[in-house]
């Protein structure tokens, strides 16, 4: 049994009113035929639909329904004049709007449309000529076929497009994922990196160190013996040379390792790879490298998206990257030399920059110039 709850249209009052309207208009008529008998199916049916305002059972709310719309279509087909019918044209809109997609809901849409049809074949009746009762059914249908046929497609429209709103959702998750898995991962190799030195120096200066020990150890022990102390001091000078030069390997390894997390290295890496047919410049305040990593890591991947976008939407040429520092704030702007866009339409790239920003305390505008386009931005600044 499914439990589920209502998820309303907003049709319910305005069928009401409209049950409201007929019944009026069929008790102010002179010639109504059955008036007692159509002004009691409708106060039921109103009555059924008040009741279905205040049902949240997605199951029960549908099986009144079912009686409303059988009703309401009896009445229709008896009472050929006045609006009752339009109840069916909204009540079919809801029955396709209905979000639920299970046999309730197919079962309710197909009783809106056999009711209809229905009260359409009951409304010509007697039949006085098959052709001309054919044809004014048909003429009947129309409408309704019209209007089912608009709902159906602005329906499937609707449901396409929640589809895709749901799928770029979960590709935000996935993509927020990765950015965390990206960050857990750098964090294990810089411990990684950090272990791998300290146990290169722990293995190779532990090793040369020990050897230094022993050997001026045995110098004490040959005092009266020149050329064996001699000998002794030579290989001692033979082990701090080579353990001076394991030191320098260990020490170039970690310094490239520290330049590899300078935002300005990391900059002209990016450039390298374009520099044959790109143009960089670049003014950039040293001091950079002292503030918080995150700062840094945003400003990094903002350049590297300007640089993408500028080379990809604006075809630039020519790229300017400043960056400045004050005592508050953290300057930075990037131009380019591209296609001047006729206006800012906020890709995803451009979102990311301004969130990635906006993030840190800072903001960003993104600017279109007579001969290019430029990203300026600013943040406050944390030294570490």
């Amino acid at each position: 049994m499914e439990e589920t709850r209502v998820v309303r249209t907003g049709t319910g009052k305005i069928k009401i009113i409209m049950l409201a309207l007929g019944l009026a208009q069929l008790l102010n008529g002179k010639t109504a035929n059955f008036r007692v008998f159509l002004s009691i199916i409708l106060i039921i049916a109103i009555i059924i639909d008040i009741y279905r305002l205040r049902v949240t059972n997605y199951k029960e709310y549908v099986i009144l329904g079912f009686f409303s719309i059988i009703l309401v279509g009896i009445a229709s087909g008896i009472y050929s004049k006045g609006i009752i019918g339009t109840y069916l044209f909204i009540s079919v809109c809801e029955a396709i709007y209905i979000k639920h997609n299970n046999l309730y809901k197919k079962l309710y849409i197909l009783v809106n449309i056999l009711s209809y049809i229905f009260s359409v074949f009951v409304i010509n009746l007697p039949i006085k000529n098959i052709h001309s009762y054919i044809n004014t059914i048909l003429i009947m249908l129309f409408p309704y076929i019209l209007v089912l046929s608009i709902v159906i497609v602005s329906y499937t429209r609707r449901k396409e497009r929640e589809k895709v709103g749901i799928l770029n959702k979960e590709l935000l998750l996935q993509n927020e994922k990765l950015k965390e898995y990206s960050k857990e991962l750098e964090k294990l190799t810089i411990e990684k990196e950090r272990n791998r030195v300290a146990q290169e120096l722990h293995d190779s200066l532990g090793h040369y160190l020990m050897g230094i020990s022993m050997h001026v150890n045995l110098i004490e022990k040959f005092d009266n013996n020149e050329e064996k102390r001699k000998e002794i001091i030579e290989k001692t000078k033979v082990i701090v040379k080579d353990s001076i030069t394991e030191l320098r390997a260990t020490v170039y390894k970690l310094k490239e390792y520290e330049k590899e997390q300078k935002l300005i290295w990391r900059i002209i890496e990016i450039e390298k790879h374009l520099n044959e047919a790109i143009e960089f410049e670049n003014d950039i305040d040293e001091n950079i490298e002292k503030v918080d990593d995150n700062i840094k890591e945003a400003l990094y991947i903002t350049i590297k998206e300007a640089i993408t976008n500028g080379i990809k939407h604006g075809e630039a040429k020519y790229f300017k990257i400043k960056i400045y520092i004050n005592e508050e704030t953290i300057n930075f702007s990037i131009f380019n030399n591209g296609k001047s866009p006729i206006g800012i339409k906020k890709s995803n790239g451009l979102r990311g920059i301004e969130e990635r920003i906006e993030n840190l305390n800072g903001k960003c505008e993104f600017n279109i110039l007579n001969n290019g386009f430029s990203i300026t931005g600013e943040i406050k600044r944390e030294e570490e």
